[in-house]
């Protein structure tokens, strides 16, 4: 078994702009040649799938259009010789099929929407846009005042402390000519 890093799966799928990456492509073509044949098993995860989107759609890098992307993808993940956990075997299909749907919506919030489906649950998020989308149901928070939150070890009270986030909070200045500086309060 191999595992993939997001570079094979781009080296794979766009065109060679030097010889070295001329090389890579030809080597990454070799690789799933045989995982297609069924020679070779690889896997991958869901991190390296979203850089590897991300790059392709970036407009400051390939500018592909995200039905192309979602296809690409679709193929290499049907090959005989990938395994990625049960899961996201299911998972990927409906992501793909949302990202297409809403391109501007991104892949990371289309794997979110496609994660939330399959397991059923309400999403907690304070993105407006996300929430928005039709098909996940949203958690809210509970207002009562005798309401009981529950912890890993059972009920909390509400006199217990909820433990702080460890480390001093991080603010991030806006960026000037991609040059950031997080400071700490």
């Amino acid at each position: 078994m191999i595992f993939l890093d997001t570079n094979v799966f781009l080296r794979y799928l766009v065109a060679p702009t030097s010889p070295a990456t001329k090389a890579m492509r030809e080597a990454a073509r070799a690789l799933f040649e045989s995982v297609n044949e069924g020679r070779e098993t690889v896997s991958t995860t869901e991190v390296a799938l979203h850089e590897a989107i991300s790059v392709l759609a970036s407009k400051t890098r390939y500018g592909r259009n995200p039905a192309a992307i979602a296809a690409a993808v679709r193929l290499i993940l049907l090959m005989p010789g990938v395994q990625v956990p049960r899961d996201q075997k299911r998972r990927f299909p409906r992501a793909f099929d949302r990202y297409e749907m809403e391109p501007k919506r991104g892949f990371a919030d289309a794997v979110v929407i496609a994660s939330v489906g399959q397991l059923g649950i309400p999403l907690a998020t304070f993105d407006e846009d996300l929430g928005k989308c039709p098909t996940i149901s949203l958690w809210t928070p509970r207002t009562h005042e005798d309401q009981t939150l529950v912890g890993v070890g059972g009920p909390i009270s509400r006199a217990t402390r909820l433990p702080r986030p460890p480390g001093p909070a991080i603010v991030v200045r806006p960026c000037e000519r991609r040059r950031c500086s997080p400071t700490r309060s």
